[in-house]
């Protein structure tokens, strides 16, 4: 009789353990996916930071270009480009560093062809005023405003195909847009 107890404790001790590891194991997965969700709503607001910031940096440009245009005088324009290429610098490493899981990568990816497309626009047209001054023909900024007006249509068109994708990924992954 003392065996079968013994059998039967060490039964028991073995499903104790069984659900120890099942149970250790539960926890872990379910942690896991609260990881997985920061993931997420790391990588949508990253997204979202950097956008609606460049955005704002974006549209100031243009206003300094006007005034510029107005006034003769392009000498803003120079500190504002450096710090806008600064910025898609920084923000291209911090894309790059995000995780990429089955969900975020195409996201991720078009992101990082946007801001490599806006660091091309920032420092080959944008640049290019900077050179400019009171003598510079009407003609001439006519020209290279062209360029400039044929990019704010394509960025106009993809930042809002990113917006659209970013709203989708929020509902996609339950995250709350604040």
């Amino acid at each position: 009789m003392k065996n079968n107890k013994s059998g039967l404790q060490n039964y028991f001790i073995h499903v104790g353990r069984v659900i120890m590891i099942l149970a250790i194991g539960a926890t872990l997965l379910s942690s896991c996916d609260i990881y997985t969700t920061r993931e997420k709503q790391e990588t949508y607001y990253q997204i979202s930071k950097i956008n609606d910031s460049l955005d704002r940096e974006t549209k100031e440009w243009h206003h300094l270009l006007e005034v510029a245009i107005k006034t003769k005088n392009y000498s803003a324009l120079m500190p504002y480009r450096t710090n806008m290429g600064r910025f898609l610098s920084e923000s291209r490493e911090r894309i790059g560093k995000l995780k990429v899981n089955p969900n975020s990568g195409n996201l991720i990816d078009s992101e990082e062809v946007y801001l490599e497309h806006q660091a091309d626009v920032v420092s080959e047209l944008y640049s290019v005023f900077e050179a400019y001054n009171e003598e510079t023909p009407p003609l001439t900024i006519e020209e290279q405003l062209k360029p400039i007006a044929n990019d704010m249509n394509y960025e106009s068109t993809y930042f809002n195909a990113l917006k659209k994708s970013l709203a989708y990924f929020a509902r996609r992954n339950k995250i709350k847009i604040k």
